[in-house]
């Protein structure tokens, strides 16, 4: 568990930033287009509702205010970090678009260079102005990292696609190559600065992906360029923040579309979830992927990363997925924040939270305080805070203190992709080029496995089949449905299978959701790399939807088990064919499953058409019993060539034919009667089912002959 408090909520649009002193006082870099304060606010207010920067100090254990510092002037302006010097002065990073920016006399410079500069301010104990210096040419310029370096501020950033790091008038060092590159972290450790971000050229290392995160090592004197690596995979990688310990191991914080991440192979979340996954790696060392089906990104605006006394690892971000390796639960609106406490080797976290609300929430700055850490946090929402836009917005600063570890399941891991469904709507909305589906993961897997149904699957059959009349109508809908669909709960699905799952059941899989000719749902490959693919259908809820999940994946789950027909080596040929067949009812055992108890209509999120459909069903369940019975005794006496076993086996499926009614019915007796483990013992062979089925069925219930069952049972 961790143990979370608001420490205060302020009236201003957006903290970047959050540092703790040495004295142990709190500062705050933030901007806003206006402010509620009830305290005196230090500098000049340009121009009304016209973003301004801000620095607020607050004291140690009161959290009062000790100054709110406003800096702008009639454009945007926006304080992005903030170091504090052993006098107590606050050293600001930011960006402005005001060629009135307020600058010292002393100032590096002192004319605005234009589309945009970098600042540098420094504000004194008490808040006042001390200095401040523009930090650019003809092209934009943005402040993005700070740190002191003997009592001097070393401000960094990017200028005109390269970065940059500076420490006075004329000590400056530009880096950059033929592709965009962007720094966004700065971090010093005896007498070397360290300098991350990302980068899409060549020129210096060659790419893995179409960007790689970079570590550049410089003198911290000279600014001499000592050293430069990239690090990242064969997708897009990107480091918004880095860390170093004690022993001068350096910890970068990010977010990647790599599924081959170095270093994640020792970490505590070893595969790639799907969409975007945060991430944290050590150069050189281990590393661990942090997400869920949907994206998730350590690091926003804030300094995103931070190492404590222990050497732990703490990361800040904001995520789409409601399945994130968690506690708590997804808030509910268009994004979370969420922190999380790795151990230094990464792979294991002592804690990871949600910080969400049904509001939208970006984690942003983090630092350490005794026994936890502290994070900034924006809020967006249509009522309440600083209006902005089309939203409200204010900042929360919470504290958050770990009370335990946690370890991720290493049998549970489920992503969602819907990478062909977002690519055939692009072409549906846009006419976008077609070919991008062809690359996609969904796609490649479906077309793999028409082709082994015999089916033809062509690209032009496909393109055919999206510019129909038919589907373009049905576009919007299809979009919709989409949305609300990415809002599945994959980690309550997941929990909810495994609790009837044995504790050996393996349950790994990718759901893909897609635009398809044909409307089935199914799975896929399920003995090496399992699939679920889901049809999206506007008719369908997400209730529906996430049922459907859940029913597949306990398939999944039973298909990692022990095959039972592999039990009965020393049988005939014939009674290892009919013990393959009631394999069939785990159908059954998937429909309980999926809707998460015996008392629980498995249709209850269904249509009434449905429910009614399956009621009737129910009410045949003594002639289905005694036709599946006589097609499994035909079997085993050998009265039935492969082609006639395959058509009366498969009438049993039907629309939740006998396969799932009488399936279910026995794995619903067995629970109530016996309780779930008893359930649970059935499921590497589903003979015992049909044992424990009839000893715990009443009077009153149709029950398998013993005939059938010694049949079952003899070698």
């Amino acid at each position: 568990m961790s143990l979370a408090a608001t420490l205060l909520t302020l009236a201003l649009a957006d903290c970047d930033d959050i540092v703790a002193a040495r004295s142990g006082d709190l500062f705050l870099a933030c901007h806003s287009p206006s402010d509620k304060f009830t305290v005196p606010v230090n500098g000049h207010k340009a121009v009304n509702d016209e973003m301004d920067g801000y620095v607020i100090r607050l004291k140690k254990h009161s959290h009062e205010i000790v100054y709110v510092t406003r800096m702008g002037g009639g454009a945007y302006d926006s304080a992005s970090r903030v170091a504090i010097d052993e006098e107590g002065n606050a050293w600001v990073a930011g960006f402005t678009k005001s060629a009135d920016f307020p600058v010292a006399a002393d100032a590096w410079q002192r004319t605005y260079g234009g589309d945009g500069d970098a600042f540098l301010m420094k504000l004194s104990p008490s808040g006042r102005v001390l200095f401040s210096t523009f930090i650019g040419g003809p092209k934009s310029d943005f402040g993005n990292a700070i740190v002191m370096v003997c009592n001097q501020a070393v401000i960094a950033g990017t200028s005109d696609g390269d970065g940059f790091v500076q420490s006075g008038p004329s000590r400056r060092v530009t880096f950059g190559a033929t592709g965009e590159e962007k720094l966004t972290g700065l971090a010093q450790h005896k007498g070397k600065l360290y300098a991350t971000g990302y980068t899409k050229s060549n020129d210096w290392k060659t790419l893995r992906g179409l960007s790689d995160a970079f570590v550049v090592r410089l003198n911290a004197q000279t600014l001499a360029i000592e050293s430069a690596e990239y690090f990242g995979g064969s997708g897009d990688d990107s480091a918004w923040g880095i860390a170093i310990d004690k022993r001068g191991r350096i910890f970068i914080a990010g977010q990647t579309s790599s599924t081959d991440l170095p270093g994640a192979s020792r970490g505590f979340q070893r595969r790639y979830r799907g969409n975007i996954d945060a991430f944290v790696a050590q150069i050189g060392g281990p590393a661990t992927y942090f997400g869920g089906s949907q994206k998730d990104e350590a690091g926003y605006d804030g300094q995103n990363i931070a190492i404590d006394t222990d050497g732990s690892v703490w990361i800040a971000g904001m995520t789409y997925s409601t399945d994130l390796p968690a506690e708590g639960s997804y808030g509910g609106g268009d994004g979370d924040g969420f922190i999380a406490k790795f151990t230094p080797a990464l792979n294991k976290v002592h804690f990871a939270s949600y910080a969400g609300s049904p509001a939208r929430e970006i984690g942003e700055g983090i630092a350490i305080v005794p026994g936890g850490a502290l994070m900034t946090m924006v809020r967006l929402s249509d009522k309440e805070g600083v209006s902005v836009g089309p939203f409200f917005a204010q900042s929360v600063i919470s504290v958050w203190r770990p009370a335990r570890p946690l370890t991720p399941n290493p049998r549970s891991e489920i992503r969602i992709d819907t990478g062909e469904a977002d690519a055939a709507l692009a072409f549906l909305a846009e006419h976008e080029d077609v070919s991008r589906i062809w690359g996609t993961e969904g796609y490649i897997r479906l077309k793999k496995r028409e082709a082994e149904m015999g089916r033809s699957f062509s690209e032009n059959e496909f393109e055919q089949f999206l510019d129909s009349d038919a589907l373009r109508r049905r576009k919007e809908a299809l979009r919709s449905t989409l949305t609300r669909w990415k809002q599945a709960d994959i980690k309550a699905i997941t929990e909810r299978v495994r609790s009837y799952l044995p504790p050996n059941a393996r349950l790994r899989a990718t759901v893909y959701i897609v635009i398809k000719p044909r409307s089935n749902s199914f799975v896929y490959e399920l003995a090496t790399n399992p699939a679920v693919f889901a049809y999206l259908d506007p008719e369908i809820t997400k209730e529906e939807f996430e049922n459907t999940i859940a029913h597949e994946l306990h398939h999944v789950g039973l298909a990692s088990l022990e095959d039972a027909a592999h039990q009965v080596g020393s049988s005939s040929a014939n009674v290892r064919q009919a013990v393959k067949w009631i394999g069939a009812f785990g159908e059954g055992l998937a429909m309980l499953a999926a809707a998460g108890g015996p008392d629980i209509h498995p249709h209850l999120n269904s249509s009434t058409q449905d429910r009614a459909r399956w009621d009737a069903s129910l009410r045949n369940l003594r002639q289905d019993m005694h036709s599946v019975e006589a097609f499994l005794l035909d079997t085993m006496a050998g009265k039935l060539d492969e082609k006639q076993q395959n058509e009366r086996g498969m009438s049993f499926f039907g629309v939740q034919g006998p396969w799932y009614t009488v399936g279910w019915t026995m794995a619903v007796t067995v629970e109530k009667v016996k309780g779930r483990p008893a359930r649970i013992d059935c499921m590497t062979d589903m003979r015992t089912l049909l044992r424990y089925y009839n000893d715990a069925a009443s009077q009153l219930q149709p029950k398998w002959s013993e005939k059938f069952l010694k049949a079952l049972a003899s070698p």
